[in-house]
């Protein structure tokens, strides 16, 4: 009934006049109660009543209309239940036709390239709380009978991308139903660079990889080729700070050159390095000032605990300590294992870790420029140490430990 709020305001007032015949209002000429109200005040009751009437049939707030709401469908009586009928408008007293029923809003479905961008990565969460690994061993070095715990990392990691490529599946045929097919690939960091980052920042591996990961997709006629990838550990590394390069590339390199994919010790690999390369280089300690240099590669240290991936070099004390090649410093610090040492990352990425330094080294600091010959230190005594020497390390660009004694016998070979 399009005037039903009108009448139900004539109601009221009929209602109202019906209560005064039993509980007069006012009392009458000569001391008598009269049942009747005085016609000015019916007059402004019935003003009233028109009023309000009016005020819902135009579709104004009132009293007696039902709250409605401007959002994307109509009236908020019609929300969560559907008009079965069309006649129950009729007999619905809040139902007002000179209100048009705003229709729901098409739509429009979002466009491939956009689903593809941003999907994956809102729902790429990789969550590693519940896989707490205890470790073990001695500072970058681990018990390796948990290796099984470490792979559940990568495992991990390989489901939060299934699961997300799935997400993105279903965006699109939400959108575009069966327009599109998706082929992607992905590739993941091995468990080792995952073990090393997880135990070197301790609950930040989530944030790690999230940063860490990147999408690229092409979409033609109807295929969508999606590749998702991350940086490699020296890109990573570069992100967090100076003093990590110690703890990261040390035990990524042992685990790249003692153990095989599946944890076992395998045998080494001596790295191929060209001559060429070779006779960029210069010998860490000056050969007259060298006592006493022998191939200690691969040798017990710690009870059998970790294998020797290094070669010492015997000088006396205060003896100076040059770059061997060009390069630019990682870091200088000290450990109760290293004792005072100086990372150098040389312009071909190979990293040069001089160990048991007699003191800190002041004169440089981490971003200097350093050339083949330049002096970085002095031998000493210091850490896990018993005599004074220069312990030298060499990291290859991948993190794999090389022979730095095969390296100076093949360099004075090449001198003649």
């Amino acid at each position: 009934m399009p005037f039903a709020p009108f009448y139900n305001s004539i109601s009221m007032l009929l209602v109202t006049l019906k209560k005064s015949e039993s509980k007069p209002l006012f009392a009458g000429r000569r001391g008598r109660r009269s049942p009747y109200l005085p016609l000015p005040i019916i007059a402004l009751l019935l003003c009233g009543a028109l009023m309000l009437g009016g005020c819902a049939v135009r579709g104004y707030p009132s009293t007696y209309s039902f709250p409605y709401s401007s959002s994307d469908t109509t009236l908020s009586f019609m929300a969560g239940a559907e008009q079965s009928n069309p006649l129950d408008k009729l007999t619905n007293p809040y139902w007002n036709p000179y209100i048009a029923e705003t229709p729901a809003p098409v739509r429009e479905p979002r466009s491939a390239h956009d689903i593809v961008g941003t999907e994956f990565f809102a729902a790429f969460y990789p969550n590693f709380n519940d896989l707490l690994i205890n470790y073990g061993g001695q500072q970058v070095y681990m018990n390796m009978s948990r290796v099984d715990s470490y792979k559940a990392l990568y495992d991990r990691v390989e489901a939060t991308i299934i699961k997300a490529m799935e997400h993105v599946i279903n965006v699109l045929q939400e959108n575009h139903g069966d327009a599109y097919a998706l082929l992607y690939t992905y590739e993941i960091p091995n468990w080792k660079i995952l073990v090393t980052f997880d135990r070197n920042f301790p609950r930040q591996l989530s944030s790690i990889l999230r940063s860490a990961c990147h999408c690229e997709f092409t979409i033609d006629e109807g295929l969508i080729r999606m590749r998702v990838y991350f940086d490699d550990a020296r890109a990573i590394l570069a992100k967090k700070p100076a003093s990590s390069v110690y703890g990261v590339s040390t035990q990524l390199a042992y685990l790249n050159t003692i153990f095989d994919d599946d944890g076992n010790e395998k045998p080494y690999e001596h790295y191929d390095i060209s001559d060429r390369y070779l006779l960029t280089l210069v010998e860490p300690v000056a050969r007259r000032s060298i006592t006493r240099i022998s191939d200690g590669w691969y040798n017990p240290r710690s009870d059998n605990t970790r294998k020797h991936v290094g070669v010492d070099i015997c000088a006396n004390r205060d003896t100076p300590i040059y770059s061997c090649s060009g390069g630019s410093v990682l870091y200088i610090g000290g450990n109760n294992m290293s004792g005072n040492y100086v990372i150098i990352l040389d312009d071909y990425g190979f990293e040069y870790h001089y160990y048991h330094m007699v003191r800190i080294t002041t004169f440089l600091k981490p971003g200097d420029r350093v050339e083949a010959g330049d002096l970085i230190g002095h031998v000493g005594n210091t850490g896990n140490s018993d005599t004074d020497h220069v312990h030298l390390t060499v990291i290859s660009p991948d993190f794999t430990y090389i022979n730095p004694y095969l390296m100076i016998m093949r360099m004075r070979e090449l001198e003649g």
